[in-house]
């Protein structure tokens, strides 16, 4: 889904910049017959503006209209984090 979002923002200026993209995929059953997986995509942004930026952007907006051709949108969310480095 995100896979060619994540390589305009990167390209883009430096308002929506994207430092870092990963997908994390896992199936949910051993029949390989049978599609059935869930999919992580985790965005990281050098600041709040940045991603706000991103978010708004007419990228995310294709990226959105897309998704909802094959994923179920009842079920689907984001989690905005703010990571912290604990040393201890």
């Amino acid at each position: 889904l995100l896979g060619n979002l994540g390589s305009r923002l990167t390209s883009t200026s430096e308002d929506s910049k994207l430092t870092k993209f990963n997908r994390h995929v896992s199936s949910k059953d051993s029949d390989p017959r049978v599609i059935s997986t869930d999919t992580r995509e985790e965005l990281w942004f050098e600041s709040d503006q940045a991603m706000n930026a991103a978010l708004n952007s007419p990228e995310m907006g294709a990226a959105v209209d897309d998704a909802k051709r094959f994923l179920d949108m009842e079920r689907t969310g984001m989690i905005i984090v703010d990571e912290k480095t604990v040393i201890g």
